[in-house]
């Protein structure tokens, strides 16, 4: 994705220590899945930027899990109508090209 702003699809996931899903409440705008609340966003921002909105909002960049993981987000994105690429939170910050 280069160093150009892309479209960013913002997923910020929280964590709670609680060890049953049902008693996950996702705030208002957030949509569960599992032990986690995800946010979806279509704000165009570069990598650092998409990093500190998502930090700012006390979640992170989406680091997928699993298969069925990666499937529900690719849903939503679709669902959501979500054209362009995204930003996950993999990253070669600390070593280009690793």
């Amino acid at each position: 994705m280069n160093n150009a702003k892309s479209q960013l699809l913002l997923l910020i996931i929280a964590f709670w220590a609680s060890t049953e899903a049902s008693l996950i409440r996702c705030e208002n705008g957030w949509v569960q899945y599992g032990k986690k609340c995800y946010k979806f966003s279509s704000y165009t921002a570069t990598f650092k930027d998409a990093m500190e909105m998502c930090n700012n909002n006390g979640g992170r960049l989406l680091e997928l899990q699993s298969r069925a993981e990666e499937n529900w987000v690719d849903l939503h994105c679709r669902v959501r109508g979500y054209g362009f690429g995204v930003w996950l939170g993999l990253t070669d910050l600390q070593r280009e090209g690793q």
